[in-house]
C-alpha cells in the first residue's frame, strides 16, 4: 500500500531546495521551487494560508526557469488567482484559488 509518510521520512528541504523567495522580498507572495519526494521537481506559491503547488516540472533546468516565471507572476499585485495544482497520482484534483498576500 502507498505510504506518502515514508516518503517524506527522511526529506529536507533544503537538501532539495532549488531555489527560494520570501513573500517579503516578492509583495506577499514566496515562491518556493524543489524537488519533492512524491511529485518531483515543482513551484508552489506561499500565501497567508499556505503552499500552493503551481507547476511542476521533468528537470532541474525547468524547475529554475520555472521558478524566476512564478517569481515575476507573483510580484505583480494584480495576479490573485492560480490553479492549485492536485497530486497523490490523481486522488487530488486541480482546483482555482485566489491568493491572499502577506503583508
Amino acid at each position: 500500500m502507498f505510504n506518502i509518510f515514508k516518503l517524506y521520512n527522511n526529506y529536507k528541504y533544503k537538501d532539495h531546495k532549488i531555489a527560494r523567495t520570501e513573500p517579503k522580498d516578492n509583495n506577499g507572495i514566496g515562491v518556493s521551487t524543489a524537488h519533492t519526494p512524491d511529485e518531483g521537481y515543482e513551484t508552489a506559491l506561499l500565501d497567508a494560508n499556505s503552499a500552493h503547488p503551481v507547476e511542476r516540472y521533468k528537470t532541474k533546468a525547468s524547475a529554475e526557469r520555472g521558478h524566476r516565471k512564478w517569481v515575476q507572476f507573483a510580484r505583480n499585485k494584480n495576479n490573485n488567482s492560480v490553479i492549485k495544482l492536485g497530486g497523490l497520482a490523481g486522488l487530488v484534483e486541480n482546483r482555482s484559488i485566489t491568493l491572499k498576500r502577506l503583508e
